[in-house]
């Protein structure tokens, strides 16, 4: 029996496996943005809500204005806004109110006037601390933004979490060949690819696994295969990367055709289309579709490739064979047994 070494981090984990975390980390930080974005509006909301509450709080005196001048002029771009004045009488003394924002529409029916009976002119408008609709849309808008990027990121970190488990008790299954899909994300118009693997597990089921989408636009391997690490007591937890290695060294077990099911590699023409694929995402990034002149994806070679096949086919059918001879010695063996049994009868 091979027993493997096994190594601990600084934590003292138990790791089996090289893994590179980095693309794993770019997918935690891809809901970054929205979370930052829906916290500003969302201070920028509760300050437009809280404040006027807070400043109504500090009146301790209330009146009815005497007058509302709604102040109505275009402005620079040629809008049509109304900023309100509010007369209102003190012990005798006019004051003048204004809330400190314009509006296409005034509010005539709330004539309140909220004051300081110790400054008479220290004030705040009925109007101004009624809850309107455009608040509500500002605040909405930026729950939206603070939920996606939330769950995206608690996503990733999950992820991160999982592969770190994996890293202590996953199987690992090498070159397995793979497709890769759009993940339905972009970033700078550039589409973002996830890889797409079908495995079959020892009890025959055949799974199709999707791969953690690539931020890191790396779409194809030298070996033209991706590595898969899962957890065959729970196959809902694997990571699919085009390399992962065995700490102490990786064994002929971990190959995908030293598995008897797993033993299918793809042929010329399934190559050829992963080549197609491939050139018709440079093709749409030279056309400049995805924000980029560049090729996307430059390091798949095709006959390479095949050319690795075919040496593990060949590889996977000597295997067979020796197999096979040994099952016939095996054979050979208890016919002879057989034979002496019934000599010494």
């Amino acid at each position: 029996m091979i027993w493997d070494r096994y190594y601990k981090s600084r934590r003292g984990v138990i790791s089996m496996y090289d893994i590179n975390f980095k693309n794993l980390r770019k997918d935690a930080m891809f809901g970054l943005p929205f979370l930052f974005i829906g916290l500003v509006f969302m201070i920028i909301s509760s300050g437009l809500v809280i404040n006027p509450i807070v400043k109504k709080a500090s009146m301790d005196k209330s009146v009815e204005a005497v007058d509302i001048n709604k102040n109505c002029k275009y402005d620079e771009d040629g809008d049509y806004l109304c900023q309100p004045i509010y007369t209102y009488n003190v012990d005798g003394t006019f004051y003048k109110c204004s809330p400190g924002y314009s509006s296409s529409v005034v509010n005539t029916s709330d004539k309140k006037v909220y004051y300081n009976s110790q400054k008479p002119n220290e004030c705040i408008t009925g109007a101004e601390t009624t809850f309107n609709l455009f608040s509500l849309i500002f605040i909405l808008f930026s729950l939206i933004f603070v939920i996606v990027g939330g769950i995206k990121c608690l996503k990733g970190v999950k992820q991160i979490k999982k592969v770190k488990k994996l890293n202590e008790t996953g199987t690992l299954v090498k070159q397995l060949p793979y497709r890769m899909v759009p993940s339905g994300m972009a970033v700078n118009e550039v589409r973002i690819m996830c890889p797409i693997v079908s495995y079959t597990l020892p009890n025959g089921t055949t799974l199709e696994l999707r791969g953690t989408p690539r931020y890191d636009h790396r779409y194809s391997d030298s070996d033209g295969m991706v590595d898969l690490l899962i957890d065959l007591n729970n196959p809902d937890n694997y990571y699919i990367d085009f390399e992962i290695n065995r700490l102490s060294g990786n064994l002929p077990g971990d190959y995908s055709q030293g598995h008897a099911i797993n033993t299918n590699v793809m042929n010329q023409s399934n190559l050829q289309g992963m080549a197609g694929m491939i050139q018709n995402v440079n093709s749409d990034a030279n056309a400049g579709i995805f924000g980029t002149n560049q090729p996307i994806i430059n390091n798949f070679d095709t006959n390479q490739v095949v050319k690795n096949n075919q040496a593990m086919q060949s590889g996977n059918d000597q295997n067979l064979n020796n197999n096979q001879q040994l099952q016939n010695m095996n054979n050979n063996t208890a016919v002879s047994d057989d034979v002496s049994s019934s000599s010494d009868n």
